[in-house]
């Protein structure tokens, strides 16, 4: 019987305790993706949060807190079978015991270390890729990664922008997190309308163009290592690179 829940951590967590403590499951999708079949009758957990931190710290106990914060960072991976790549994971885990995670290569280990280094990568990647421009008194980004990265910045970016009131818009999933300069929260937030910079806004970025472009060495240009650094798939955010647009 395959089990659906409700694409939240807490929800992945609580439908693998039922999996492991009362009847095993044939896999585990969200629901609102589950493609029903004739015949199926897949079972839908709810979340139950209290249900959810103790299997996550019973991976802490029965494993390391280190695989259980690999399975946290699997999760925001935008792999389209992630869920089922973590259930052969633990799987195997449960089976194989706790040293089970050292083995790098095997079929079963391998995908989900692979996956969450891609999060790791991607969110140390966006520390320093993230332009803010200010609207009104607030710094605003916005961004589109491919993983679900936007809450690994947020204790960063309060920290750096401590007293600044500010927001991070992930335009690919419409969440942001708008923070007050003490405290940050995650929201679904669409910007369906176009915003108007200030003048001064626009002459900062002008002035860091002007900057980008002269303080470059022509003779040691080398787009191939600017691509490794600076993906181009992240550049539409990139305030250097590219000229004001919000339509």
């Amino acid at each position: 019987m395959d089990y659906l829940y409700d694409h939240s951590f807490d929800g992945f967590l609580t439908t693998c305790a039922i999996h492991f403590q009362e009847k095993r499951a044939s896999g585990i999708f969200p629901e609102t993706h589950y493609q029903y079949r004739l015949g199926q009758a897949p079972k839908v957990i709810a979340t139950d949060p209290v249900r959810a931190a103790a299997f996550y710290h019973e991976l802490e106990e029965r494993f390391s807190p280190d695989l259980a914060h690999r399975c946290g960072r699997a999760f925001l991976s935008d792999h389209p079978n992630k869920e089922n790549l973590l259930l052969a994971y633990l799987n195997f885990g449960f089976e194989a015991g706790r040293g089970f995670d050292a083995l790098f290569t095997h079929s079963m280990v391998e995908p989900v270390h692979t996956i969450a280094a891609a999060v790791e990568w991607e969110a140390a990647r966006f520390l320093g890729l993230i332009r803010f421009q200010e609207i009104k008194g607030i710094l605003y980004a916005s961004f589109e990664p491919d993983n679900a990265i936007l809450g690994l910045l947020a204790d960063h970016f309060l920290d750096r922008l401590h007293g600044e009131p500010w927001i991070i818009h992930d335009t690919k999933r419409n969440l942001a997190i708008l923070c007050n300069g003490s405290r940050w929260r995650m929201v679904p937030f669409r910007r369906d309308f176009a915003l108007t910079l200030p003048r001064e806004e626009l002459a900062i970025q002008e002035l860091w163009r002007g900057y980008f472009t002269h303080i470059a060495i022509p003779e040691r240009k080398n787009p191939k290592l600017q691509a490794q650094y600076m993906p181009k798939r992240y550049w539409k955010g990139l305030i250097e690179v590219n000229k004001p647009s919000f339509r």
